[in-house]
């Protein structure tokens, strides 16, 4: 049986070292991709299809609380043409979840790696 003195909320306990308000940590939700499949894809740089060129980017993407994506930042070495044709698709077109914190959305960032390969 639960000793009648003991509260949870407030009021006074009974029990030594027992916390009158009980304190959840923040319940915290990363952002989720709700773009579409076959929207995920940039344009590939003609210059680099030319050139027959490939790459891997790693990228840090900023994601705003309403779900925008507003920065777009290189992890290490990128080439700078295959950079700015990924900054411009991902700012235009990925559209996120935001992340939230106690249901309350917030900017977050991620990181994620973006290939451009051709096809055949």
């Amino acid at each position: 049986m639960a000793d009648p003195g003991a509260t949870i909320g407030g009021g006074t306990s009974s029990i030594p070292n027992f916390p009158t308000q009980l304190v959840l940590p923040p319940v915290h939700r990363e952002a989720r991709l709700l773009t579409r499949p076959d929207e995920l894809k940039p344009p590939y740089p003609e210059s680099k299809i030319l050139s027959e060129e490939e790459a891997a980017l790693t990228l840090r993407l900023t994601i705003d609380e309403r779900g925008r994506v507003i920065e777009v930042q290189p992890v290490g070495r990128a080439d700078p043409v295959f950079l700015a044709a990924a900054r411009r698709h991902l700012l235009a077109h990925w559209r996120y979840q935001p992340a939230s914190e106690d249901g309350n959305a917030i900017t977050s960032s991620l990181v994620i790696t973006l290939h451009f390969q051709l096809d055949g």
